[in-house]
This record gives C-alpha cells, sequence and structure tokens, in this order.
C-alpha cells in the first residue's frame, strides 16, 4: 500500500518552493531594473579599465573624463579612487560592448551575493532549512543588495571578501581566506576597522592566512603596475575632489556631496555640526567600541568580530552611502543566529529593529537619512548582546 505525504508536509513543500521562486525572480528582476538606468557607477569601472588598455592612468581623471563621456554621453562625477589591482577585474569586460560588460557585471553581482549569503552561514555552521533559508536570504537582498545592485557598486564585492576569509578560515584553506582579507579592503572607508581586526585574529589564531594576505597584495600590486606602469605618477591637484563634491568633468564642481554618515545625518536632519556633531560621533564609536570589545572578549568568534568591525566603521567613517553597507550582512546574520536561542521579547525586539531598518528604503527621500539603517543594526545589537551579558550574569551563582 502507498504511503501518503502528510498534508503538513506538503505544505511546507509548496512554501518552500514559493519562498525559493520568490527569491530567484526577485533577483533577477532587480538584475533587469538595474540594468535599465542604463549605466551608474559600473562606468567609472569600465572607463578605467579601457584607459589602462590604451595605455593611461585611471588616477588622472582628465584623462578618464574623456572616456567616460565616449561611453555614456557626459563625463559626470566618476573619479577612480581604488586600488591599483582592482582595475585588473574589469579589463577582461573591457573587450565587450559597454552594454554587455554592464550585464555581465550585475550577472556576476547576483551570483557573488548568493555564494557570499551560503558562505556566512556556513562559516556560523547555521543550520537554516525549507522556507526559512529563502525569506533570509531575499530579506537581506530587499534591505542591502538591492540598493547596491542599482548602482552598480562594489558592496556586494565587500561581502564576498568577507565571506570567502570567514569560511576559508573555517575549512583552513589559508591562501583564500588571506584573498579574501585583501578583497574586504577594496573600500577602507566601510570596512578598515573589520580588516584590522580580522587581521589581527587571523595573525594570532592563522599567522599563515596573513602571510597569504601579504603576498596577494604583492602579486596583484605587481601584476597592476605591469598592466599600468607608473600609476602611481599623476597630477595630485585636486585628486580626491570627486569624493567632497559632484563634478562634472575635471575641476567643475556642481554642488557639495552628501552621503549616509553621522556627519551629513545630524548637519543636515538636525542642524548640528561642529564639535557637538564630532562629539556625538564619538560616543557612537565609543559604544560600537564596546560592542567590539564584547565580541573579542566573550565571543572569541571571528564572524563576529568582522561583523561589528564593520559596524564600528560604518559608525564613525566620514565617507559612506548606503551600497556600502551590504557587507553589514555579516552582522545580521550573526544576531539571527543568537537571537533565535533567546526568548520571545528578544527576538521581538530585534526582528522589529530589523523591519525598522529594511523600512528606511521605503520613506527615506534623501541619502543621509540612510544612516538610520546603521542605528538600526546598531540597537538590534545592543539588544542581544546585552541581553546575552545579562543572561551570564543571572546563571553565576551568587558568593555567600
Amino acid at each position: 500500500m502507498k504511503s501518503r505525504r502528510s498534508p503538513v508536509r506538503f505544505q511546507l513543500g509548496i512554501f518552500e518552493f514559493a519562498s525559493l521562486a520568490a527569491f530567484i525572480l526577485i533577483l533577477i528582476g532587480f538584475g533587469f531594473i538595474a540594468f535599465n538606468r542604463g549605466g551608474v557607477d559600473y562606468r567609472g569601472y569600465h572607463a578605467a579599465a579601457m584607459l589602462v588598455r590604451r595605455g593611461g592612468n585611471p588616477y588622472d581623471y582628465a584623462q578618464l573624463a574623456p572616456i567616460l563621456k565616449e561611453l555614456t554621453g557626459f563625463q559626470s562625477n566618476n573619479p577612480y579612487f581604488y586600488p591599483p589591482w582592482f582595475v585588473l577585474l574589469f579589463l577582461p569586460l573591457t573587450f565587450l560592448p559597454f552594454q554587455a560588460a554592464r550585464a555581465v557585471w550585475i550577472v556576476i553581482n547576483l551570483v557573488l551575493f548568493y555564494v557570499s549569503l551560503e558562505w556566512i552561514r556556513d562559516a556560523l555552521s547555521w543550520q537554516l532549512d525549507r522556507w526559512r533559508r529563502w525569506l533570509i536570504y531575499l530579506g537581506a537582498f530587499l534591505t542591502f543588495g538591492a540598493f547596491c545592485l542599482i548602482s552598480e557598486q562594489a558592496g556586494i564585492l565587500l561581502l564576498f571578501g568577507a565571506a570567502l576569509a570567514l569560511r576559508s578560515m573555517k575549512h583552513d584553506r589559508l591562501a583564500l581566506a588571506g584573498l579574501g582579507l585583501v578583497i574586504l579592503f577594496t573600500k577602507p572607508q566601510a570596512t578598515l576597522i573589520a580588516v584590522i581586526l580580522l587581521g589581527l585574529w587571523m595573525l594570532l589564531k592563522k599567522p599563515k592566512s596573513v602571510l597569504w594576505a601579504v603576498v596577494w597584495v604583492l602579486i596583484l600590486t605587481v601584476a597592476a603596475s605591469i598592466a599600468m606602469p607608473n600609476w602611481w605618477l599623476f597630477e595630485s591637484e585636486g585628486f580626491g575632489q570627486g569624493l567632497l563634491y559632484q563634478l562634472q568633468g575635471p575641476g567643475q564642481i556642481e554642488f557639495r556631496r552628501v552621503y549616509a554618515t553621522a556627519y551629513d545625518s545630524l548637519s543636515h536632519s538636525a542642524s548640528i555640526s561642529g564639535a557637538i556633531a564630532y562629539l556625538i560621533v564619538g560616543l557612537l564609536g565609543a559604544i560600537g567600541l564596546i560592542l567590539v570589545s564584547a565580541a573579542w572578549i566573550r565571543y572569541r568568534d571571528p564572524v563576529v568580530i568582522t561583523g561589528t568591525g564593520i559596524l564600528l566603521t560604518l559608525l564613525i567613517t566620514p565617507y559612506a552611502l548606503q551600497y556600502d553597507y551590504v557587507p553589514l550582512i555579516v552582522l545580521v546574520f550573526w544576531l539571527l543566529t543568537r537571537s533565535s536561542r533567546a526568548q520571545r521579547s528578544v527576538q521581538l525586539a530585534v526582528l522589529l529593529l530589523l523591519v525598522f531598518v529594511f523600512s528606511v528604503l521605503i520613506w527615506q527621500e534623501w541619502s543621509y537619512q540612510g544612516y538610520w539603517q546603521v542605528i538600526g543594526v546598531l540597537l538590534a545589537t545592543i539588544v542581544v548582546v546585552a541581553n546575552e551579558f545579562r543572561a551570564k550574569t543571572l546563571s553565576q551563582p551568587i558568593s555567600q
């Protein structure tokens, strides 16, 4: 006699399929949305690689701007401020038509995003099955990944670097761990403290991985120097203006840029600047430093050490936009694993705070309001860490 599948298992199977289908279709949908925008920050990467192929220096915006105009009909604000080896990633794409290269870059980001989530989950030994995995992955994409994908930025690549380093250390693949650390350092304004902390942890626990990171930097720098000799020789006057101002070409300043940082958030939302703003940022940094210390002393886990390092960097950095927030997924995944073991009140608090983090994308009108996402993750981290310290204190016997 044939056995029948229980109605509950059948319904769970349908729900799992539906959540997986939603995750895949939404990723593909946002890929099409990103492509149909016609080209955002990828144009800067592609133009820099094209300039290298032509024997130029991408750090010289006077050389880069004409290629930007050649590609998209306007120059705008896409100077090249990345490490020299970053441009090597895009050299093969320059053999494709610009729009085809954009499509490839978008697909690469979608694949790297999924792989990164899987590897972070593996680094956490987080057993997620059925529909929960796909709903959490979908939430992570909509909250952090989609903005980066549409901007064609490198935040997903930073997340991949963190995931590669953390998973590789778990499985003792030290060469790959060192490479992951180097990739994570691609945008130090968003990851510097995390790189320092993770590098220190690797140095203490698995020093060969740090040696490999140094080897990778040397190999990549030599390769970049072969591809673009004397890349360090460029006109330094005006270099960095594109970080502070919106440019329409070399020296053509339109307006001061506004960032998703504490400084611009305080200035534009509360008219707070100067010493008071620095005092508030210092206080936020002190709270972040306490969390980093708790991560190092109590948990001794490279995942939470890296996650709190990313949080601290974004709390105090003077230069970041929401596409730089993608690596916060490392910390968010850790928060979800820890809160799932806590009492319902903690689970509800973390869930509501993460819903708030997502909601920022819906109601925000200006880039500086994006900083509320960092504050939301900060508050969720405080809830989880404070609860676990409280639980540990209550579990200790009282001395007579």
